[in-house]
């Protein structure tokens, strides 16, 4: 087999693959304005109103819950507050990346917290080590920000049926 000449043409290009999560990434700040379009045509004002401060309100909540939950610093959890409501918009941007930056920011680590990962045994240690810590405030935050996302919207569309 060595000797004879192969069709390789095919092992050239790879096939594009879908990426579901991309399309999901935009469909909900598609479907907040189009509620929103579709308070203003058929609500008017007062109900894009209802809808901009559901959204607003309980975004903001889930994330600063998030945030609270990791043990975050308060100016890491007004962060998450301020920055929740834009950031679930916006499918390049995470509450948690804000409120994350905040928490390295205020508490940062030192070289002990990097040396000391691999001596990390339980969810105690992940709170004391400023690193992890981080961490969690990252993923906690985006969790809550996404978890008050769909509360938004399933709400918000009650507000117009």
């Amino acid at each position: 087999m060595l000797g004879r000449r192969r069709d390789v043409s095919g092992l050239l290009s790879a096939p594009k693959a879908r990426n579901y999560l991309a399309i999901l990434k935009y469909a909900i700040p598609a479907l907040l304005i189009l509620l929103l379009a579709w308070g203003f045509y058929f609500k008017r004002f007062d109900a894009m109103v209802k809808i901009a401060l559901v959204w607003i309100a309980i975004t903001a909540f889930c994330a600063a819950l998030g945030a609270i939950a990791a043990r975050a610093h308060w100016k890491s959890v007004l962060a998450a507050l301020v920055s929740a409501p834009v950031t679930t918009i916006h499918p390049a941007l995470a509450a948690g990346w804000f409120a994350g930056y905040i928490e390295i920011k205020v508490r940062s680590p030192k070289v002990k917290d990097f040396e000391s990962l691999g001596d990390i045994k339980g969810l105690g240690d992940f709170y004391k080590n400023r690193v992890t810590r981080a961490l969690l405030v990252v993923a906690l935050t985006n969790i809550g920000a996404t978890i008050g996302t769909l509360i938004a919207l399933s709400i918000s569309a009650s507000l117009l049926f």
